[in-house]
């Protein structure tokens, strides 16, 4: 009898392990492709317009994702210039009362102009002393500021 070895192209959809990640283009046996692959959804036949409409989609969003790392390296630079002031109930032996939390610089942040997400602010618990701090913050794509925030007694 005769063994047919013949293989197919397919674009990933998805990440198929000991296969290849998703959006790559790969040969794999024609059993394969036909009878797991293409019916699981995990993958669609690589053909001419199908691999440039992948490689469009994938210039596009490699533009975003620059576009998004530009934008978020102009806001750390800007938050460089920025001084949040935030004031704060103080008892007599100097003991605050109350906090800043990544809410409130989150929101302070806004009066100024610049929209970053909670999760961003990389604050070891609130703010409950006063004085300086500085206070870091931690962009997508290892992208590194920090703003400044001065706390204030109540008088």
């Amino acid at each position: 009898f005769l063994i047919h070895n013949s293989f197919m192209r397919v674009i990933l959809l998805q990440d198929v392990p000991n296969v290849g990640r998703k959006n790559e283009v790969k040969d794999v046996r024609e059993g394969f492709g036909r009878n797991f692959l293409l019916p699981q959804k995990l993958a669609m036949p690589a053909t001419k317009e199908t691999v440039e409409k992948i490689a469009r989609e994938a210039l596009q969003k490699e533009e975003h994702q620059h576009a998004l790392e530009r934008k978020y390296r102009e806001i750390a630079e800007m938050l460089k210039n920025i001084t949040l002031a935030f004031t704060m109930k103080v008892g007599e032996k100097g003991k605050a009362f109350g906090s800043v939390s990544e809410q409130d610089i989150m929101a302070e942040l806004t009066t100024h102009g610049i929209e970053i997400e909670k999760s961003w602010i990389a604050l070891d618990g609130h703010i409950k002393t006063t004085g300086t701090h500085t206070v870091p913050i931690k962009f997508p794509y290892e992208i590194r500021g920090e703003v400044k925030v001065v706390v204030e007694a109540e008088e």
